[in-house]
């Protein structure tokens, strides 16, 4: 004969620890979903920062790819950003030291925390930029 009674008290027990557990669950939900929209706070204000400096910016990943430019560099290159993201930097900036150890990115990647020098740019219009460029890992 089954005992209904102790089914019941087996029933009860395993309720609340899923009780338990699902509180525990959502309050890690909480704080998961906690840290992803302060992460996409962080990440748009620093887009903004990014997008209002005077300062041209340029990101370019370990594969010579451009990743993100700022609005000041786009205009001050005369360059659509929308057309030189993920091309190669030495094809978009066309420096004198592209393809060559002096370029400060094969720089930093062979271990110099830091490298600034200052250079003469030709925009597309034709005009001489005088830029101070930094190149940081």
């Amino acid at each position: 004969m089954v005992d209904y009674q102790e089914k019941i008290k087996e029933l009860e027990k395993r309720i609340k620890e899923l009780e338990y557990l699902n509180a525990q669950l959502e309050s890690a939900i909480g704080r998961a979903n906690k840290i992803a929209f302060d992460a996409e706070t962080a990440r748009l204000e620093l887009d903004l920062i990014f997008n209002t400096v005077d300062e041209g910016l340029c990101v370019i990943n370990k594969d010579f790819r451009i990743i993100k430019v700022n609005r000041s560099f786009a205009r001050l290159f005369n360059l659509d950003p929308d057309k030189i993201i993920n091309k190669n930097c030495a094809h978009i900036l066309k420096m004198d030291d592209c393809n060559t150890e002096n370029c400060p990115l094969h720089i930093v990647l062979n271990g110099i925390e830091e490298t600034e020098s200052d250079v003469i740019f030709k925009n597309q219009k034709g005009e001489n930029l005088f830029l101070m460029r930094t190149a940081t890992p």
